[in-house]
């Protein structure tokens, strides 16, 4: 067995050993009346480490994932601003009076608005900095011809 066989094979058993604790530990919490989904659960930390481990022998030559994934800073930084991640909780709440087959069509729709969102802000951030930084740096040449 190749070592990237060994590494997914591990990752996957860890992703599902530590979504049976997440749910344990969340049990646990709601009994208790504590909330355990956080970012800093450590089980919630290991699940991240292990499906980053899934993924990390893979390689992708799509264009289009790769166009995507350059972005998905950007994606992560847009949806948690405080501000716009009130409002996307307050939208999945207005669903809430739904039928389940709308409800999760309409959390689809607003999880893609916000990653297209998100993907084309960040595209047109880069071609502004981009633009920025040529007019940057032909300024600054200009400026140190001069000076000779």
């Amino acid at each position: 067995m190749t070592d990237f066989h060994l590494l997914r094979r591990s990752a996957i058993i860890g992703i599902l050993l530590s979504t049976l604790l997440i749910m344990i530990s969340t049990i646990i919490g709601a009994f208790y009346g504590k909330n355990l989904w956080y970012y800093n659960n450590p089980f919630i930390i290991a699940q991240t480490v292990f499906i980053f481990c899934l993924f990390k022998g893979f390689r992708f030559q799509s264009k289009a994932v790769n166009w995507c994934s350059s972005s998905a800073l950007a994606v992560y930084l847009l949806h948690m601003h405080p501000d716009i991640k009130q409002r996307f909780y307050d939208i999945a709440e207005s669903l809430y009076g739904y039928s389940i087959g709308k409800h999760i069509i309409g959390l689809l729709v607003i999880f893609t608005v916000v990653f297209v969102t998100a993907i084309i802000v960040d595209k047109v951030r880069l071609i502004l900095f981009e633009y920025l930084y040529k007019s940057t740096e032909n300024y600054i040449l200009k400026w140190k011809e001069k000076k000779k």
